[in-house]
């Protein structure tokens, strides 16, 4: 059978009220960068991993087996500001994950193991609980940004679901397949 196009992913995207109170400060904050890739607020997630091509049989599989994820529902707030690989040679621009990041890693980790009984791929890189803010065209240096007043800790919000979403296209449009709730 044929892979789908486009790529997979578990994610928990943002709440509704999120977006209302970051999106304005963060929108001070990413001025500078106007002529890179920002994450429009609707788009904003946090990946838990990346999956490999699937095929629908995988997605079939994926559906029938998340029904429901038996870890508790937590609060979630954001801490301070980093990049990928490193602010020097930065691509990617995000805000870290305070309170909440364990609970982030058994997700994440319950997912892996999951997906290894199943035997579906999946990326196997390090978990660091994060939501993407910019993607660069090419690689920068951030410094100056690490120390932008992001609205650390101000705001916590209830997570209770995670999501099974497909990339369609190079940047950050992307469709959700199926919800899955937390215990």
């Amino acid at each position: 059978m044929d892979n789908l196009p486009g790529h997979f992913f578990f994610a928990i995207s943002m709440p509704d009220e999120v977006r209302k109170f970051l999106g304005p400060q963060t929108a001070k904050i990413l001025m500078p960068l106007k002529k890179e890739h920002i994450a429009p607020k609707t788009k904003w997630h946090t990946t838990l991993t990346f999956l490999g091509p699937l095929t629908q049989v995988h997605i079939d599989q994926l559906q029938s087996y998340f029904s429901k994820i038996p870890l508790p529902c937590f609060d979630l707030s954001f801490g301070s500001l980093g990049a990928f690989p490193d602010e020097e040679k930065a691509r990617v621009l995000w805000a870290g994950i305070d309170q909440g990041a364990n609970e982030l890693i058994a997700i994440a980790e319950y997912l892996r193991v999951q997906l290894k009984i199943l035997d579906i791929p999946f990326d196997n890189k390090p978990f660091i609980p994060h939501m993407t803010l910019c993607r660069m065209r090419g690689r920068r240096n951030l410094g100056k940004f690490m120390a932008s007043p992001f609205p650390k800790g101000t705001m916590t919000f209830k997570i209770t679901t995670i999501g099974l979403y497909q990339t369609l296209g190079r940047q950050f449009p992307y469709k959700l397949w199926q919800e899955i709730e937390l215990a």
